[in-house]
């Protein structure tokens, strides 16, 4: 079983900044919006996992 561990971003990958952004449909009972994560990876990484619940339309771009 999962542990709360396997969730989490390795502690060399610091999130730094969240900007959120939710635009509600209120005559359709839902919502869309943006998140953006501004991160600091202090050691190399091959992979940076993150979860979400339900879909999303996704798109990611790494600024170096």
């Amino acid at each position: 079983m999962p542990t709360e561990a396997d969730y989490r971003l390795p502690r060399t990958i610091l999130p730094r900044q969240y900007r959120i952004e939710v635009a509600p449909d209120l005559d359709r009972a839902s919502f869309d919006g943006t998140v953006e994560i501004a991160v600091d990876v202090v050691e190399p990484a091959d992979l940076v996992v993150l979860y979400a619940i339900d879909r999303l339309d996704q798109a990611v771009e790494a600024i170096a």
